[in-house]
């Protein structure tokens, strides 16, 4: 991103460090003109929008002696002719280079790096350069900081970053420069964030407002986050993420969003655990598999991979040892085979939306006490009785599949659950007085079949005895 050396911009300015007044447009409704301005710092560009009283009122700030001032006197008549919008804009341009040069001198001669903020804001470098973000971050935080810290331990609440805010902080702290230039202290923000306990960066797709800056390009530095607690990106490319190594001893939420193709990309290699992390959440991302990064998270005790394109759970989850919430909605998954071998003692299932067929992969799955398989391709009772035998299973949540259509399903759902089918509540209901009555006889029609049938394969038995010589003799 944008880094303006001013001990390396010649004077008069050249194409390394730009400012041209490139178009302009009229605004009926206010009977002004709005001049665009094209800035650029190699190799990165942006535009600025400004009307002459915009002009004027960084004059007024900058030159509090009229005398000094050099700015094209205003007209009031005859300000919207073309031929004149054409001489302000060379007038105008004029100008503004004229005060960046001097400024450029004057902040030379006082040893100081960056621009004077005034300067700065009114070309926007405060959202696009890296001295000038800091030393706006800097002055603002440290007005406020220390009251949002105060506040945000009585009542927890993230504080929001840019990604080209978080680039910006950690490229000024590798550059050998001074924390204090002129009214901006560095060190305030450097305190605010390494008492910052929770931490939201929102990115962008595309450009960062009206630069050539890529969002999704800048490299994003946590390392300086000494006491972080809670880490959220959104947006944001996590191959660009270092420094996450610093927060595995003391990090306990992570939440990533829009930003991700796998796990070990956050995670790292396995290289040590991440020993205080508690709650993962990466929904919203476009993660195949679940890599074996996932062995380094043995106290996370929830798990959210919605909105992904999983097809299985693969063998690492099995290693998260204190995993009770797992939500792998909204994915591809199909098949359930021998998820009792893949994970440990969950105790919440979420797998809504995806394209599971059949639940006998969970029939072992013996702690598990909540289980969402809604929007689903179960058609069947068959395909959902292996549940059952499920101890602990007290909620289970069955809309949207086709099974749900039948007028019976519940009394049909319910009474694979024998004698305990009063304990579960289906889709949000429990059994009603109809519904017990209704499975009561059905549960007795089958204990007669079964006992029917145990009769008369005893009775089957004793017969094939009989008929052996072994049998019909006595010899056994």
């Amino acid at each position: 991103m944008a880094l303006l050396d001013l001990a390396t911009i010649p004077l008069p300015l050249d194409s390394s460090f730009c400012v041209k007044l490139s178009d302009h447009k009229i605004v009926q409704d206010g009977n002004y003109v709005l001049y665009t301005l094209n800035i650029s710092i190699e190799p990165y560009t942006w535009t600025v929008q400004r009307r002459y009283s915009d002009f004027s009122q960084l004059d007024k700030l900058r030159f509090t002696d009229k005398k000094k001032s050099f700015l094209p006197k205003k007209k009031t008549i005859g300000n919207l002719d073309p031929q004149f919008i054409a001489d302000r804009k060379i007038e105008l341009e004029k100008y503004l280079k004229s005060v960046i040069e001097l400024e450029i001198w004057y902040q030379r001669e006082k040893n100081v790096h960056s621009l004077p903020l005034l300067i700065a804001q009114f070309l926007d470098m405060h959202q696009y350069e890296i001295h000038s973000i800091v030393d706006d971050l800097s002055l603002r935080l440290g007005k406020v900081g220390e009251g949002w810290i105060d506040g945000s331990r009585k009542s927890p609440k993230y504080f929001e970053f840019t990604p080209i805010e978080m680039h910006a902080i950690g490229e000024r702290m590798r550059l050998a420069e001074p924390t204090l230039q002129g009214r901006a202290d560095v060190s305030h923000l450097m305190e605010f964030i390494h008492s910052l306990h929770s931490l939201r960066i929102r990115g962008s797709k595309g450009f960062v407002g009206t630069s050539s800056i890529v969002s999704s390009s800048l490299q994003i530095d946590v390392s300086y986050c000494k006491n972080l607690l809670a880490l959220w990106l959104i947006d944001c490319d996590v191959i660009r993420l270092t420094g996450q190594r610093q927060l595995r001893g003391h990090l306990r939420k992570m939440v990533i969003h829009y930003s991700m193709e796998n796990c070990r990309a956050v995670l790292g290699e396995q290289e040590g655990e991440w020993t205080s992390l508690r709650f993962v959440d990466y929904s919203f991302n476009l993660v195949r598999e679940l890599d074996d990064s996932l062995s380094s998270l043995p106290n996370v005790h929830s798990f959210i991979m919605t909105h992904n394109q999983l097809t299985d759970i693969g063998r690492y989850l099995v290693d998260l040892h204190s995993l009770t919430h797992l939500d792998l909605s909204n994915n591809q998954i199909e098949e359930l085979d021998k998820w009792n071998e893949k994970l440990g003692n969950v105790t919440t299932l979420i797998l809504a939306g995806n394209l599971i067929s059949n639940l006998s992969g969970l029939s072992k799955l013996y702690s598990i006490e909540w289980l969402d398989v809604s929007n689903n391709r179960l058609s069947r009772p068959e395909d959902v009785s292996p549940i059952g035998c499920l101890p602990c299973l007290s909620e289970l949540i069955l809309e949207g599949n086709e099974l749900t259509e039948r007028v019976d399903y519940r009394t049909v759902v319910l009474e694979a659950f024998g004698s305990r089918h009063e304990e579960v509540i289906l889709d949000g209901r429990g059994v009603d007085g109809r519904e017990k009555s209704t499975i009561g006889v059905r549960l007795a029609l089958k204990r007669a079949q079964n006992e029917k049938e145990r009769r008369g394969e005893e009775l089957r038995r004793r017969q094939e005895r009989y008929r052996s010589p072994a049998g019909r003799y006595g010899w056994r």
